[in-house]
């Protein structure tokens, strides 16, 4: 079995284990590169510099919008000052802190402000992804997702806040398009499974599809038993 080259602790909260700084620890030590996204919330000082010390490469907090476009986002008042604290204690232990947010109704028109306070928190990076029909956002979808002349918009501003934010690396990405990449160009895509909370194996956490299930069989059964070719086929 092919040993792991990197692995991102995602979905949920994932500072509400604490066992958290074991598994990256290990998962580190082995070589592998951890990432782990973050809401912020629960992130201290003490809590950024364990992280530093277990050996995760990079924590990226979710920043949905300025003040209040962030607070109602995430359905939570005083979120947007936990992520920005969040993202001052990962710097003050020497982890550079990679922004993220979902483009949407409520802040695309303010993202040229957005950026600006961005790059002057400290963030090199800011990562985007479309708003997916997943838990809240899809109870909240038709609340939230653009039109397409208010994604026109919002895309036509990117090329220009780049050049001004040349250090500031400013991305895009749908999760989606590495399912189409692989039907299209038929070519042989880096393998990516996910594991749920719950030990559920599935190809991808974007779609509804579980091929499996670690509290059963072990990673590398699944493994020997097709997982390695089932993004070929």
């Amino acid at each position: 079995m092919v040993k792991a080259q990197q692995l991102c602790i995602c979905v949920g909260e994932t500072l509400l284990r604490n066992v958290i700084f074991d598994v990256i620890k290990i998962l580190s030590n082995a070589g592998i590169c951890v990432n782990m996204v973050s809401n912020g919330i629960l992130m201290t000082d003490d809590v950024a510099i364990k992280l530093k010390q277990s050996g995760i490469n990079d924590v990226q907090i979710s920043i949905d919008g300025l003040g209040s476009q962030h607070d109602n986002f995430r359905n939570r008042e005083g979120a947007f000052k936990s992520a920005v604290n969040a993202v001052e204690c990962l710097k003050s232990a020497g982890i550079s802190p990679v922004v993220s947010m979902v483009p949407n109704k409520i802040n695309y028109a303010s993202f040229p402000a957005y950026v600006e306070y961005i790059s002057n928190l400290g963030a090199k990076s800011i990562r985007m992804m479309p708003l997916l029909p997943m838990g809240r956002g899809k109870i909240n979808f038709d609340d939230f997702f653009m039109s397409s002349k208010e994604m026109f918009e919002f895309v036509s501003k990117l090329g220009y806040l780049k050049e001004k934010y040349p250090n500031m690396n400013i991305d895009w990405g749908d999760p989606l398009e590495h399912l189409y990449l692989v039907r299209v160009t038929r070519r042989r895509y880096p393998l990516v499974v996910s594991i749920s909370s719950s030990g559920k194996l599935g190809v991808t956490p974007y779609l509804p599809i579980t091929v499996g299930d670690v509290r059963k069989h072990s990673l590398k059964e699944y493994w020997d038993a097709g997982l390695n070719t089932i993004w070929r086929n």
